[in-house]
């Protein structure tokens, strides 16, 4: 495959962001649902990627206390297959990556669409992330959390960014 469309969600739309700036060239379009902007531009949370990290690879739910993490715990435990172990890698690879300059976005040339839930108190404010990217839209969904992908209405904008290749 030589380019394919890209849509990261929460910590996938850090990681996503990642390939954007550096490997832009693989991607028709990118989707970011709920992506967390103190990972991508900084400054980096270290406590929250390791509370994720924690319940991630904690033996039960009820060992997570952290009220910021559990849905996510609770998520995965919900996905049959999920890989918690793999979820907490990504955790720690956070805990200690670097912000992405957004002069390294500068040459991002395809669509790209950052969708948030109104109510979303994880991801931060996707207006810092729209003005490093080039291009990027914002979509908020009303009265919708982080959790906001699972949203039917995240779909349409979703697939809008497809359309616009």
């Amino acid at each position: 495959i030589e380019k394919a469309d890209l849509l990261g969600y929460s910590m996938g739309g850090v990681i996503s962001c990642h390939l954007l700036a550096y490997h832009r060239e693989r991607f028709g379009s990118v989707a970011l649902t709920g992506p967390v902007v103190r990972f991508i531009l900084g400054p980096t949370d270290e406590s929250g990627a390791s509370a994720m990290a924690d319940a991630m690879l904690a033996d039960d739910i009820s060992q997570v206390s952290d009220p910021t993490v559990r849905p996510f715990r609770a998520l995965a435990d919900a996905i049959p297959d999920s890989d918690r172990q793999a979820l907490a890698a990504c955790a720690q690879r956070l805990e200690h990556s670097q912000p992405i300059p957004p002069s390294d976005f500068a040459g991002v040339d395809i669509p790209v669409i950052i969708i948030n839930g109104e109510n979303d108190d994880v991801a931060g404010n996707p207006d810092q992330l729209v003005a490093a990217i080039p291009g990027a839209r914002k979509v908020i969904i009303p009265g919708a959390a982080h959790l906001v992908v699972f949203d039917p209405r995240c779909r349409e904008p979703g697939l809008s960014c497809l359309e616009e290749e």
